[in-house]
């Protein structure tokens, strides 16, 4: 009797739990999450954090709060192994009141896990640190 008791409790606790983890991953697409990375010089390259999917091909948004010593910056979506990138937005630069949208891919599916590319050109000789909030939706 204690065993289906300890069982029922069990189950009590961990099917929420479960539960809101997963709404929370859903929501992650239409949510603006902070991206705070360095793109290295020569024509290096800084990722933000993940996000999910939530519509399939959907271009993502953009808001730039910082690029670094007054540096321009590219940046694209794609899925986060590398594949399915949409094209760049070239030049982004700081705008504390702009939203910029950023292509998504046709590959890019519904629950798929994607990031932000940030590219500098080839004759910058300096890391750049960028700031923002993105959305993939």
């Amino acid at each position: 009797m204690f065993q289906k008791a300890k069982k029922a409790a069990l189950r009590a606790l961990v099917v929420p739990a479960c539960l809101a983890t997963l709404s929370l991953t859903a929501m992650a697409g239409n949510t603006y999450t902070s991206y705070d990375t360095t793109v290295g010089r020569f024509n290096g390259n800084g990722y933000s954090g993940t996000q999910t999917k939530e519509t399939s091909g959907a271009n993502g948004r953009i808001k730039s709060t910082s690029v670094g010593g007054g540096y321009s910056v590219d940046v694209r979506m794609q899925k986060s192994n590398g594949s399915a990138s949409g094209g760049w937005y070239r030049n982004l630069k700081s705008s504390t009141d702009t939203d910029y949208s950023v292509d998504g891919h046709v590959d890019q599916k519904h629950g798929d896990s994607v990031r932000l590319q940030f590219s500098n050109d080839l004759t910058t000789s300096v890391d750049v640190q960028v700031t923002g909030t993105w959305i993939s939706q």
